[in-house]
């Protein structure tokens, strides 16, 4: 879940590293907007939700795709992680995970 200038809208995390995230949507957002996510790391389903705060560093859509093999979407930049996650949500957890999920 997402909330970008007041509107709750939906997208599919397709990449995850230490610093953000790359949201496949069909919203039109602007870059540098600011964002609230909140997710879950996939495989660990104990884990409690993470809410977080970020800003969209770039956007992918037809006539400007910055990266060619990506759906449409944006790249936001993590700025905060606050709420319940945050005790769990540790980086050598989230380098620990992305480095999994690189392996697949």
């Amino acid at each position: 879940m997402m909330e970008i200038a007041g509107s709750s809208i939906s997208g599919v995390v397709e990449e995850i590293s230490q610093h953000g995230l790359y949201i496949a949507t069909d919203f039109e957002a602007l870059v540098e907007s600011g964002v609230f996510l909140r997710f879950r790391l996939p495989e660990k389903t104990d884990n409690p939700w993470i809410t977080a705060k970020g800003r969209i560093a770039w956007i992918n859509r037809d006539g400007s795709l910055t990266k060619v093999h990506q759906p449409t979407g944006f790249g936001v930049n993590i700025l905060e992680i606050t709420g319940e996650g945050l005790a769990i949500l540790r980086k050598n957890e989230i380098r620990e995970f992305v480095e999994t999920y690189r392996k697949k």
